[in-house]
């Protein structure tokens, strides 16, 4: 319960922080900030960054505690069986590491395409009397089409791309499941190893996969915040009026006889 309060508070402080910006942009300033980009960052980035940017990392923290408690037992019990506790990181940072700028462009064009449909959505509303004016409402709905056309083309690509990157994992686990069976196996009709031994530390391969399939698909989620936080960090640092409001009420606080407004009423912004 506490963490959806953290959650809630998070949005809150960034949706009003960022409203209470965006009502004190220069002109040039709207300009770069749609009014189709201001509600995606409200709706779609802003919680995107709490829940995948911030709350997330409490949940690798709890996986990896959970990985390290595991490997403690395998090896404390088989030392050589603890191989795969250095296999399945490794591999796994390099994998991400490999496919991570591609990711990257993947997330940022399909970002840019639901932006394009919405902003066709707008400019179809604005428009609406010239568009019937002129006739031209085939050729603005075939236009509208390629567009949800492209947009499909990068949103099918991006699902290969995760399709491919999450199998990673599993295969690691199957490999290194299949190894520990051919290389323990002789053990196990020597004699010098336990079928039970055996078994569990096999369920503990099958145990660590998982665990480690979750802590990657967490971190894929945490690279899918670079986008809305750098949309973000963009729409937060764009130029404002209040300098130039400043300066005006300044100079109008120094006039001879200029009168002092209730300080309430300067308060706000």
């Amino acid at each position: 319960m506490s963490v959806l309060e953290m959650g809630f508070h998070i949005r809150q402080h960034l949706r009003v922080n960022l409203f209470r910006k965006y009502l004190n942009y220069t002109r040039n300033s709207r300009l770069r900030v749609p009014i189709q980009d201001l509600k995606t960052s409200m709706m779609e980035d802003i919680p995107t960054l709490a829940r995948d940017g911030y709350l997330i990392s409490f949940e690798i923290l709890k996986k990896v505690c959970k990985v390290v408690c595991v490997g403690y037992w395998l090896l404390k019990k088989h030392p050589r069986s603890g191989i795969p506790l250095a296999i399945y990181p490794t591999l796994m940072l390099l994998w991400l590491g490999s496919r991570y700028k591609r990711r990257l462009w993947l997330l940022k064009k399909t970002g840019d395409g639901g932006s394009d449909t919405q902003g066709w959505l707008l400019h179809a509303d604005a428009s609406y009397d010239l568009v019937n004016d002129y006739g031209n409402r085939n050729a603005i709905v075939g236009k509208f089409q390629q567009v949800l056309q492209d947009q499909r083309k990068l949103v099918m690509a991006l699902k290969s791309f995760s399709f491919w990157s999450g199998i990673i994992i599993p295969w690691i686990t199957i490999i290194a499941t299949g190894f520990y069976i051919a290389a323990a196996g002789k053990l196990v009709t020597e004699g010098e190893l336990s079928l039970g031994s055996f078994l569990a530390t096999i369920n503990l391969y099958k145990d660590l996969g998982d665990r480690f399939d979750g802590i990657y698909a967490d971190f894929e989620a945490l690279s899918e915040v670079i986008d809305p936080l750098s949309v973000l960090t963009v729409q937060f640092n764009l130029e404002t009026d209040l300098p130039q409001r400043m300066e005006a009420h300044e100079a109008h606080e120094q006039k001879p006889g200029s009168c002092h407004c209730d300080a309430g009423v300067q308060k706000g912004f």
